[in-house]
């Protein structure tokens, strides 16, 4: 087994989730100091955190970087040693060239997934209904 880890640093770690889940943009002076913290008392964590932001960030670029970006990014998550990325570096290999075409082209299914978010709304309103029908039109009335 490992050694123990003080339980101050468990503490500390838990009190860092939303630092490391917000966007950086959104940090308060506060949420730097912990996420400086974080680097310091774990490596792994604050690798996932940087890993995450960069992957972020590709969608910020311009379509003439993202190529260099995504490339350099799969290869920087692949190397890293953390599993679930090394996973999701060679999935986002695979899907390299639909990645890229969306963001070239700017497409998005955020509207998507906010209608099927709506329906599922709808669904558990209409719990109980008899037919599908009385579904149907609440989604149409909606």
């Amino acid at each position: 087994m490992g050694a123990a880890v003080p339980l101050r640093y468990v503490t500390f770690l838990k009190g860092s989730r939303w630092a490391l889940l917000k966007a950086p943009e959104r940090h308060t002076d506060y949420d730097r100091l912990r996420l400086a913290e974080v680097g310091r008392l774990n490596r792994r964590v604050y690798k996932a955190y940087l890993l995450k932001e960069e992957l972020r960030a590709l969608y910020c670029c311009g379509a003439s970087s993202a190529t260099l970006h995504l490339k350099a990014w799969l290869s920087w998550a692949s190397r890293s040693l953390l599993r679930p990325f090394v996973k999701l570096a060679r999935t986002l290999g695979k899907y390299s060239d639909g990645i890229l075409a969306a963001i070239e082209l700017g497409v998005s299914k955020g509207w998507l997934e906010g209608i099927n978010n709506k329906i599922g709304v709808l669904k558990r309103r209409a719990y109980g209904f008899h037919s599908a029908a009385a579904l149907i039109a609440l989604a149409f009335l909606c």
